[in-house]
């Protein structure tokens, strides 16, 4: 009796040991996949949660028989991606040899329909079809599997076949060209903003094999993956196969993003520099290593280097390229307006901490992303207007007080009358004298100071016939000009005699010529000391002499 209670206690812990390990073997490949990530991707896998991203999994499976020895684990490979599928990822079933039909109904994967779908797969017979419409294939891949309304942004494509296009003489790929098929994939998937990856299983190792893949691949746009295998690098590939797809996944994320994770907010010029205000909608900083600005319209190019320029993650910063010398080119006195039009920046940058993982995802580190600017840039060089109006008037105001006050004539200093006193052959004509106003214009003396009161009969004739004019004109000289020198000068004209003017020097008396001519040659006179001018005229034989005193009135 105690022997039996014993073996059924033995029982018991044995169906309980069972059942755990059954329950870690059910959980175990999504625990291990996402610890392996995280093990990876210790950084991405932060932001990026792979596992909870729903996809779409497409299956196109070659039903000829040139793959009949593979069909068993083709479908074994099959039912791994069934299990791998989260609930709700949507699963289609694509067979081609002569014509293309879904193998089995396209669904929605659950936990209740699992098995059910398995079973469905391993039901089908083995392929028996003699022709492979390869391009048909893909034709109904874009049109039912990656344009279905509703799809997952996330869309895998696993293809198992030779990539030998043989199809039947009714289809429409035998003779045409894969152009159309091109123009469904930049609608279905560049348009679209799905994330597209193929798979591409080459089967068998045969020559031959592989004839149409780069024409396959060119449709997709080289986002196939393609893996050449016999059965055992089949069977290794999908004993990795939750890895693979994490990684897939990942990369499609993360390439996603980087494909316009950088905004340009602002693009101004300060100065002589332009000023740009680069926004990092990533979450992880960026380090920017060099910015390229070209504007073709205007002629500006220009590379700029940078050291520790790092945007913080979902931050801005400004960066500044100076343009000095591109504005030196253009230079000029006064203001002027430089367009910069539709200038192109391009930004290299980098990611210290993602080095690693990008690595592991074939993704490079170091990568550019281009942006166009719809503005054009406006800068002004040179001396604004209203600046050059100010100096002109301060100039003009400046030259208008030098010539008012420094280089005004000498002979309005202190004098602003004086008064001409005139004398004949000795004898002082009480009549003939005259008081002049200092201006800044020419004062004439002429013959008409004299009164003819004055003048004694046996003369009278002869200085009728006497035409004189003096002439004291204040110099106006050049700035900073040595001649004429500051003051007032004289000359005389006259027709029927000469004017001479006396000056004393050291004691002596002289007399000088007045010139005739104004202007330089004129003889420079200072009034303020008084100044004695002698004529001397005749007719026939009467002379006379005439003296005209200028003297300073106080």
């Amino acid at each position: 009796m105690n022997r039996f209670f014993t073996t059924l206690t033995l029982y018991n812990t044995t169906v309980r040991l069972l059942i755990f390990l059954i329950l870690i073997f059910i959980s175990f490949p999504d625990c291990f996949c996402q610890e392996n990530e995280n093990n990876e991707f210790p950084v991405l896998s932060k932001v990026y949660e792979v596992n909870k991203e729903p996809s779409d999994y497409i299956i196109v499976i070659d039903r000829s028989g040139t793959v009949r020895r593979f069909w068993n684990p083709i479908k074994a490979s099959v039912n791994q991606v069934i299990d791998l599928a989260n609930e709700g990822d949507y699963v289609s079933f694509i067979g081609f040899n002569e014509s293309v039909d879904n193998l089995i109904i396209p669904r929605t994967i659950s936990s209740a329909n699992k098995q059910a779908t398995k079973n469905e797969i391993n039901s089908l017979s083995e392929p028996t079809g003699n022709r492979t419409d390869l391009f048909e294939s893909v034709d109904f891949t874009l049109e039912r599997g990656i344009n279905r309304p509703n799809g997952n942004k996330i869309q895998l494509v696993f293809y198992f076949t030779d990539f030998i296009n043989h199809p039947p003489s009714n289809s429409k790929w035998r003779n045409n060209s894969t152009d159309e098929l091109v123009t469904k994939r930049t609608n279905y998937i560049d348009k679209s903003g799905k994330l597209v990856n193929v798979f591409a299983f080459q089967l068998p190792l045969e020559a031959g094999a592989g004839r149409d893949f780069e024409e396959f691949s060119h449709i997709f746009d080289n986002r196939v993956k393609r893996i050449i295998s016999d059965l055992n690098a089949m069977q290794n590939w999908f004993g990795r196969l939750s890895q693979e797809i994490a990684r897939e996944k990942l990369r499609l994320l993360l390439q996603n993003d980087l494909d316009d994770f950088l905004l340009i907010n602002a693009l101004i010029i300060k100065g002589n520099k332009i000023e740009m205000e680069v926004s990092n909608t990533m979450e992880f900083p960026v380090t920017i290593n060099q910015v390229d600005f070209e504007s073709k319209g205007s002629g500006l190019r220009k590379k700029q280097l940078f050291k520790d320029a790092i945007i913080p993650a979902k931050g801005t910063t400004k960066l500044t390229i100076p343009i000095s010398d591109y504005l030196e080119r253009h230079k000029s006195f006064l203001e002027k307006t430089i367009g910069i039009e539709n200038p192109d920046v391009t930004l290299h940058f980098s990611f210290d901490q993602l080095a690693n993982e990008l690595a592991i995802l074939n993704i490079p580190n170091e990568q550019e992303r281009s942006i166009s600017a719809d503005n054009n840039l406006l800068v002004k060089t040179g001396l604004p207007y209203w600046i050059a109006g100010v100096i002109a008037l301060l100039i003009f105001l400046l030259g208008y007080f030098i010539n008012k006050i420094w280089i005004k004539p000498e002979w309005i200093f202190n004098r602003k009358s004086f008064k001409v006193i005139v004398s004949m052959d000795g004898k002082l004509l009480n009549h003939s004298s005259k008081v002049f106003q200092s201006t800044r214009k020419t004062v004439l003396i002429d013959n008409s100071i004299i009164n003819p009161v004055d003048i004694p009969t046996e003369k009278e004739s002869l200085v009728a016939g006497i035409k004189f004019m003096i002439f004291l004109d204040p110099a106006k000289p050049r700035f900073l000009s040595k001649n004429p020198k500051r003051g007032t000068y004289m000359a005389a004209e006259c027709a029927s005699g000469r004017f001479r003017i006396r000056k004393s020097e050291k004691g002596k008396e002289t007399f000088t010529d007045l010139p005739k001519n104004r202007g330089l040659f004129s003889e420079q006179v200072f009034l303020h000391k008084g100044i004695k001018v002698t004529g001397e005229f005749s007719s026939g034989i009467t002379r006379t002499k005439l003296d005209l005193n200028f003297l300073p009135l106080q």
